[in-house]
């Protein structure tokens, strides 16, 4: 199966890990640069505080040979996704495989 097409792939985001916490519970992050993704972010209808964190408000596709960093792993509610200057915190993501590998990830966005 072919690659996801070089001109749906034109964004590129900061991809933040959290790797702990400081002495306040505020998290500290890694960083990343995503190269080579295709976003595609939408706007929320009705949210309220309490559900505003839970409904998905975007995605994020990384196709596993053209986009960057090679093997990047998402981790739901450990990762934010910075773009456009806002940030969303990362509330899923689905492996597509084709013949045993992998071929590309759909990473589900939600407010952050």
């Amino acid at each position: 199966m072919k690659s996801i097409p070089s001109r749906l792939l034109k964004d590129s985001c900061l991809l933040k890990t959290e790797i702990s916490r400081d002495e306040w519970g505020k998290p500290v992050y890694s960083e990343a640069r995503l190269e080579n993704v295709c976003i595609r972010a939408g706007v929320l209808g009705e949210e309220s505080s309490l559900s505003a964190e839970n409904v998905p408000f975007g995605v994020l596709y990384f196709d596993a040979e053209k986009s960057r960093p090679v093997g990047a792993e998402f981790v739901p509610l450990k990762q934010v996704v910075t773009f456009g200057g806002e940030s969303f915190r990362i509330l899923s993501c689905e492996r597509f495989c084709c013949e045993g590998r992998l071929h590309h990830m759909k990473v589900r966005l939600g407010r952050k």
